[in-house]
């Protein structure tokens, strides 16, 4: 049977890696790819160019794709900022939800200043998007989903509540696709 992907977007310190980490311990079988870490593998000394980020998007799509087709549940953790590649993985992968962590930039920054785990991802990165680092939401765009299957305001909401949200989401999807393939 085909996995399940969702692709958690949100700005940079909305809690996407926290969320992907904490929907993990609930289903421990899912896989969790993220941006941070690929990126450190196909682009060593990131420049974060637009060129190199289309690069990485597409790849991530393209293991997204592979290992659901595979029969794994994945959870793309990346911010995803232009809306263009969170629609190549809608197009390409059957099952396919995108989950929206809406969060206010300040908080974001605020958050992003004070984590000690960064899951791979560059520190002080609104900091350095002050200063003409392209950083989504501050000197690059950040384009809202449009349609997110689920949309979870982790401003207000702990990172353990937006897990179940999204566990129960995926639950609930899968009791769907079984009681379809059953017809």
């Amino acid at each position: 049977m085909q996995g399940r992907v969702i692709w958690i977007t949100g700005l940079p310190g909305s809690g996407k890696s926290t969320v992907a980490e904490a929907v993990k311990q609930r289903l421990p079988d899912i896989v969790i790819l993220r941006m941070d870490e690929l990126r450190k593998v196909i682009t060593p000394n990131p420049t974060y160019s637009n060129q190199e980020r289309e690069v990485a998007y597409r790849s991530l799509v393209y293991l997204a794709k592979t290992l659901s087709g595979l029969g794994h549940d994945v959870i793309i953790d990346a911010t995803g900022n232009l809306r263009r590649w969170r629609d190549l993985a809608r197009d390409l992968i059957p099952a396919f939800a995108e989950v929206y962590l809406r969060c206010s930039l300040e908080t974001c920054a605020a958050r992003e200043k004070q984590r000690t785990e960064t899951h791979g991802a560059p520190r002080d990165i609104y900091e350095k998007g002050r200063t003409g680092w392209p950083v989504p939401g501050v000197t690059a765009p950040y384009e809202k989903p449009l349609t997110p299957e689920v949309t979870i305001d982790t401003g207000t909401v702990s990172a353990a509540e937006a897990a179940e949200t999204i566990t129960a989401f995926l639950l609930h999807t899968a009791v769907q696709r079984r009681e379809k393939n059953e017809r």
